[in-house]
């Protein structure tokens, strides 16, 4: 049995009856469009119950009205994190839901107007069983009461969203004895308990829970670490190193145990430590963490809204909350109009909260390409997929925002049959029996941001599912004309992001695209981590930034390296030139990401007290900056302008002379000298920080 192509200007002949309505929706969601397709397949199945979705309301209504309208309806339920919201939050406008397919009737009829677009946010599963823990959508409480810090001059409260935080290492007690954490509150998202007080999923400590597990779990004065976190159900803390612990470290983690040798004045009685409100995100499963994002607009929103409130909690109803999200993505708009950009700026514009992320780690990756292409001529994109990939992959191309964009897409697969052109408007579908191996949507604007979009879905190369067929690895082309009669075109493809994180089963390998005019390595055989003024190839390191990280109120940070202050070569770049996107050219700065070329990363604790790791990317710098911002500041400092621009303030570019000289003798070669100064790779220049307490000095 051969596949065959099936393309439709209407995708309504691929679905039945119920799943049809999802082509009724304004800014349709692709990768809705795309499930709904393939019956849900790497997503578990077709959901039996409630699936989340983040979403976007309508001008002139906000979350809060949107949430006081579907209270008691049937297939939505919203969380207290939007029915009562923080205090400050009342106007903004988005917000998540947990719904059924009954959603969709509702928006034709009492939510008709009220809502600008939403997202699906299920995670991919790579083959793994759905989680069997439902979320009570009947709890319509508010959150829990979290007591306010009282005494302290100045309470600075720093906020995590990260995965497996070890809330109770000695990095983050409230004093040298360890009788207590400066966690003041803790949602563990992961915990299938889900019971949460008014945030429907999840377990949430606060901090006299977290007083009483420490002094339960203390064993003849110290504190049995493995036995508290068995008993807290963060089965996740069993491995000896996590991104969530080692991020918080490096954002606020204080050994109170040891002097501060560093501090200018050892006579001045130091600033208090700040409180600490860490949320570890929800997993697909105890062996999987899913690197394609699709779940994180939920999540992270999510996240966010709940540090908000336990900081205003916390520290009144006027204060800030400093929170760092390490994460980031390949595939999106790149220019801020991604929903969870959006929402971090709606978020940030407020003055409730700074939001500081990384630029990302994919400056080598070849995910992104650019294509020029003249008006009525075809340009053909490489697009190599690994065998052995459990998870789908995904490639993203983003059109001009103009009104007649009039691009068809045709999609040849190894060793098969192109498919015939797919025009604006369609829907393909590569089949095989049953099953869509292969899913184009060209849809036009969309969900994910404001420029129309054509995403290309492709199955796993590898099944454990005996009755399911992988789809095939190789080279896959991905051919665009520009039939517009009238203007030639700039196209934006990215590969999204699906590598195995470090510490889990391998389950995803990462794609990319491929281009035999690409150069990887340099003269000196190095990897070359720079485009130049004239790249002989359409793939390219500029706009390799994190698809999250666009955003016109979040604070972005690079990498560099301490010892000779060169940028990583896995930082990623953003465009560094007016207009494409306007909204910025890079990151904002650069923090340490490594010591050397040989000491890779920068120290920061492990799960258990008195451990330490070495952490690498600009996930370890983000962090670092932000600490700067909210740690570092003394007592009644405030910000000159918003923390992102102060924080551009404080960066230095590195001096270098006509001849190529650094400040330090060493001679630079073109390409590196553009990397260090350049706006898409270090933005304001580099910021340096403070060693951590447990760096080596």
């Amino acid at each position: 049995m051969n596949a065959i192509w099936q393309v439709h200007s209407d995708a309504t002949p691929l679905l039945d009856e119920t799943e049809a309505g999802v082509l009724g929706v304004t800014r349709a969601d692709p990768y809705l469009v795309w499930a709904v397709l393939t019956r849900f397949a790497d997503l578990g199945g077709p959901p039996p119950g409630f699936v989340p979705i983040a979403i976007e309301t309508a001008q002139g209504t906000t979350a809060r009205k949107l949430a006081e309208t579907v209270q008691g309806k049937s297939g939505i339920w919203m969380s207290a994190l939007y029915r009562h919201p923080a205090a400050g939050l009342e106007n903004t406008r988005f917000c998540t839901a947990f719904v059924t397919a009954a959603f969709l009737d509702h928006l034709k009829t009492d939510l008709a107007g009220m809502i600008e677009r939403f997202t699906l946010a299920m995670p991919v599963l790579a083959g793994e069983p759905p989680r069997s823990d439902p979320v009570p959508v009947t709890n319509q409480d508010k959150l829990a009461h979290a007591p306010r810090r009282h005494g302290a001059p100045k309470v600075v409260v720093v906020g995590a969203c990260d995965d497996a935080i070890a809330f109770a290492h000695a990095h983050f007690y409230a004093d040298a004895a360890g009788t207590d954490s400066r966690v003041r509150c803790f949602w563990n998202q992961d915990d299938p308990a889900n019971d949460a007080q008014g945030l429907g999923y999840g377990r949430e400590f606060l901090s006299a829970d977290i007083h009483k597990r420490m002094n339960d779990a203390r064993r003849d004065g110290v504190i049995d670490e493995e036995a508290l976190y068995r008993d807290a159900g963060a089965t996740a803390l069993a491995r000896g190193w996590t991104h969530g612990t080692a991020t918080l470290d490096l954002a606020a983690g204080v050994d109170l145990r040891r002097p501060d040798l560093s501090a200018p004045n050892p006579n001045r009685a130091p600033d208090p430590p700040p409180e600490l409100v860490a949320v570890q995100f929800r997993q697909p499963g105890r062996t999987v963490r899913d690197t394609s994002g699709l779940w994180l607009d939920a999540q992270a929103l999510d996240a966010l809204r709940y540090i908000i409130a336990r900081t205003r909690d916390i520290a009144g109803d006027v204060s800030r909350a400093f929170i760092n999200m390490s994460y980031g993505y390949f595939a999106g708009p790149h220019d801020g109009t991604s929903m969870l950009e959006c929402a971090m700026d709606e978020l940030s514009q407020t003055q409730a909260c700074s939001i500081t992320l990384p630029a990302g780690n994919s400056n080598l990756d070849r995910c992104h390409g650019t294509l020029s292409i003249a008006k009525d001529a075809t340009k053909e994109l490489r697009w190599r997929v690994l065998p052995e990939c459990l998870t789908p992959s995904f490639v993203e191309i983003w059109l001009p925002d103009i009104g007649d964009s009039n691009i068809e897409v045709a999609v040849r697969p190894p060793g098969g049959g192109a498919s015939a052109g797919i025009q604006p408007g369609s829907v393909a579908a590569w089949t095989l029996g049953s099953e869509r191996l292969c899913t184009v949507v060209h849809l036009g604007r969309g969900a994910r941001g404001k420029p129309p979009m054509i995403l290309v879905a492709l199955a796993p190369t590898m099944t454990r599912d005996p009755n399911r067929r992988p789809a095939p690895s190789g080279d896959w082309m991905i051919e665009l004309k520009n039939a517009n009669q009238n203007s030639d075109i700039e196209v934006q493809a990215w590969v999204q992001r699906n590598e195995t994180p470090f510490g889990f089963p391998v389950r995803g390998r990462q794609s990319r695209f491929d281009d035999d005019a690409y150069v990887r390595f340099d003269k000196y055989t190095a990897p070359q981590d720079y485009d130049g003024p004239n790249p002989p190839s359409w793939i390219r390191r500029e706009g390799t930034l994190s698809s999250i990280a666009t955003g016109f109120q979040t604070c972005v940070v690079g990498g560099y390296r301490k010892q000779d202050l060169a940028t990583a070569p896995y930082s990623s770049s953003g465009f560094d030139r007016a207009g494409k996107p306007p909204d910025r050219a890079g990151p904002d700065v650069a923090a340490v990401s490594d010591r050397s070329i040989i000491r890779k990363g920068v120290m920061a604790a492990g799960t258990r007290s008195g451990s330490a790791l070495a952490f690498e990317g600009t996930s370890a710098a983000a962090p670092q900056i932000l600490r700067k911002i909210a740690v570092s500041p003394p007592q009644g400092a405030t910000f000159s302008t918003t923390p992102r621009q102060d924080t551009r303030n404080k960066a230095t570019l590195q001096t270098i002379t006509s001849a190529g000289v650094t400040e330090q003798g060493r001679k630079l070669d073109a390409d590196e000298r553009g990397r260090r100064v350049s706006q898409g790779n270090v933005g304001a220049g580099i910021v340096k920080t403070p060693p951590t307490d447990i760096e080596d000095r």
